[in-house]
């Protein structure tokens, strides 16, 4: 292809050296790409509780190292990936291969503990194929007849809540919210009650000071 297109777009270098840029400029594109909402969160959580995760992918083995690049760690998190250029894999979505691949290398895991997420009619019905239960990721506009296979549709994961699932809910990992400091509510309340309290002796005072001024006139009126 990079001999072709070097050939009738005239280009001035050889398309050995075409070919190499452009991997080059590839590599540097898709590397790192941005996470969808919510997917750290579920995937960290569940590796903290030591569930199996497999991994199911379109890219070749060589591009998918490309794209995780500077995010080992977090992939880690995935006991098993299957890549398109898999050996196992002999046909792809929408049949269930990929998925019976997957389960087998996960220590044989059954439907019954096993839940996907996909976000292509091709892979909803690849596991649905399967036998097993699956959350569609679907943007608003995407037709419901895209997602009527699927066990329940979410926009993003930000909205999956593990415990519907039966897995262990975000709370097993994750610190509770910090409650509000009463001691300074309290604080407040103080010196709120001192404000009161420092006005309502200015005015005591501020009477007091009156009524005296009021008797001395009375008492020199008396004396004229």
């Amino acid at each position: 292809m990079a001999e072709l297109i070097c050939r009738k777009c005239d280009l001035p270098v050889s398309w050995e050296s075409f070919r190499f840029q452009l991997n080059e400029r590839t590599s540097d594109l898709i590397a790192n790409p941005t996470l969808m909402p919510g997917v750290e969160r579920l995937v960290t959580h569940l590796g903290r509780c030591c569930m199996g995760l497999g991994l199911i992918t379109s890219c070749s083995e060589s591009m998918y190292c490309t794209k995780i690049r500077d995010r080992e760690d977090f992939f880690q998190n995935f006991s098993s990936v299957i890549c398109a250029d898999d050996a196992d894999l002999k046909a792809p979505k929408p049949e269930p291969d990929v998925y019976l691949i997957a389960m087998r290398r996960l220590g044989d895991a059954g439907p019954d503990c096993t839940l996907v997420f996909d976000g292509t009619p091709k892979g909803v019905q690849a596991a649905t194929d399967a036998r097993l239960p699956v959350v569609m990721l679907a943007e608003k506009d995407l037709p419901c007849c895209w997602s009527e296979l699927a066990t329940l549709r979410l926009e993003t994961l930000e909205e999956f809540d593990p415990a519907e699932f039966n897995m262990p809910p975000y709370s097993c990992t994750e610190p509770p919210p910090k409650k509000p400091k009463a001691s300074s509510h309290r604080s407040s309340q103080k010196s709120a009650g001192s404000q009161r309290g420092s006005a309502a002796l200015k005015k005591a005072a501020a009477d007091s000071e009156a009524d005296e001024g009021e008797e001395e006139e009375g008492e020199g009126q008396e004396v004229a």
